[in-house]
Parts: C-alpha cells; sequence; structure tokens
C-alpha cells in the first residue's frame, strides 16, 4: 500500500528520487531576513527611547531661561506634525534645537517669539521647551521598545533552533515508515485546512516503538476522505526526539 503523506511534495524523496525531503529544503531564507530588518528596527527604538529617557533624567536638575523661536515647520505624516525651532544662550553660548509641538504652542508662539526654555544645569545642549515634558511617553517608548526586541529575539533563537535542527535531519536523517494511528482535519482562523496526525513507528536504532503526533497543511486533503487508521506513513527520522511523518 502507497503510504500516506503529510505533504505530497516529499514523495519524490520516498521513491528514492531525491536526497532529503522537500519539506527540508531551507525556506529560512526570507524568515532570517526578517528578522535582521525587525531586529534593527527594535534596536533603533531601544536607542531612541533610552535617549529620551537619558534627558529627562538630566532635565530632572534644570536651569529656566527665555529663549526665541527662529522658525517652525509643519508637514502631514499620518497625522500633523508640528515642530519649532529656537535658540537660547548661556554662558556666551547659542545653543539652537527642534522640537515636535501641539497645534496650540505652535500657533502660540510664531518666528521671532520669545519662548520660555529649560535646560539641564548640567549640559546646555538638553532642552526643551518649558512645561513640555515627554517623560509619560518616553517611558511607554521604552517599555515598547524592549517587549518588542525581546520577542524578536525569541523569534531570532527559535528560528536559529529550527534552522540547526534541519541541517542535523538533512546531514544523519533517514526514512522509515510507520503507521497512521490517527487523523483529525479542521480550518483554523485563517481558513486554511490544518491537519494532526498520530503515528507509530519504531526506533530503527533501538527498536523502540515511538508515538508522537505532527501537525500541517491539509489543503489537498480538504475535499476528500481521510486516510484510515492503520495506513503506513512515511516518517523521516534523527533521533526520538527529531522525526518528521513526511
Amino acid at each position: 500500500m502507497k503510504p500516506f503523506l503529510l505533504n505530497p511534495r516529499n514523495e519524490p524523496f520516498v521513491n528514492g528520487e531525491r536526497r532529503y525531503p522537500a519539506s527540508m529544503s531551507g525556506g529560512f531564507g526570507c524568515a532570517t531576513a526578517v528578522f535582521i530588518v525587525f531586529f534593527i528596527a527594535g534596536l533603533f527604538i531601544v536607542f531612541f527611547s533610552l535617549n529620551a529617557l537619558w534627558e529627562n533624567l538630566l532635565l530632572v536638575n534644570r536651569v529656566e531661561t527665555i529663549g526665541q523661536v527662529i522658525g517652525n515647520d509643519y508637514k502631514f505624516d499620518e497625522g500633523d506634525v508640528y515642530t519649532l525651532i529656537y535658540q537660547f544662550d548661556v554662558n556666551n553660548t547659542t545653543y539652537t534645537r527642534r522640537q515636535q509641538v501641539s497645534a496650540e504652542l505652535y500657533n502660540r508662539y510664531p518666528p521671532g517669539q520669545a519662548i520660555p526654555v529649560e535646560y539641564a544645569a548640567t549640559d546646555a545642549r538638553t532642552s526643551r521647551i518649558a512645561g513640555t515634558s515627554s517623560l509619560g511617553f518616553d517611558l511607554f517608548l521604552g517599555a515598547f521598545s524592549l517587549c518588542w526586541t525581546g520577542a524578536v529575539t525569541v523569534f531570532g533563537i527559535s528560528l536559529f533552533t529550527s534552522a540547526q535542527r534541519q541541517r542535523r535531519m538533512r546531514r544523519a536523517g533517514q526514512l522509515v515508515f510507520g503507521t497512521l494511528t490517527t487523523i483529525t482535519g479542521e480550518k483554523d482562523s485563517d481558513g486554511d485546512f490544518q491537519i494532526e496526525v498520530t503515528v507509530r513507528f519504531d526506533d530503527p536504532h533501538t527498536g523502540q516503538t515511538i508515538s508522537g503526533k505532527r501537525r500541517g497543511n491539509g489543503e489537498h486533503l480538504a475535499q476528500t476522505a481521510l486516510p484510515q487508521a492503520g495506513t503506513p506513513t512515511a516518517i523521516f527520522f534523527l533521533n526520538a526526539r527529531d522525526w518528521d511523518v513526511l
């Protein structure tokens, strides 16, 4: 009897026409690229949020002065973005900074208007328009960036682990045959038909009987009767932990 295949693309391997299963033919390139992009984005957000929190810390000990608005800017980027450009003098040194502000502040302080400014007592390069602390948002952004980077790191570790497992199986895995014990199928939340199978087979090294479950996409079986218990099935086997139903 022809063995049941969870992935029909593995048939050439079962027939001896390929060196390893189609399901072991890589597929990590795109996932790796996505991981790199998301990880770099996470590091950028972490750096931005830590820098903002550091400025808030410096401004705990601050000095107030009067500066002057020397320019402004408005643009639409998924919402109104208002920016004021101001400068102020400390010890005969002029400092200039851009700061995003509310529409109310933007309209209250046109170019040439005096504006209250507070700067860090230890470093006048760190300043803000008086009364415009963004500590709450910066704390939120810091927490979000840490959660983002943590989740991406977990994804990266999972990706690396899966790639290493696939490499080991491609190098030393072997084809064995077992028996289908149970099989069920249902559509997931995306409407894809998912198959879960339970199989039983003997470890070719120890002779120990192994039983376990595996899941896979079963769109090729969505419109047909599922195979019966006892149907032969093909297994790609490395050890009692690392094996897949073909």
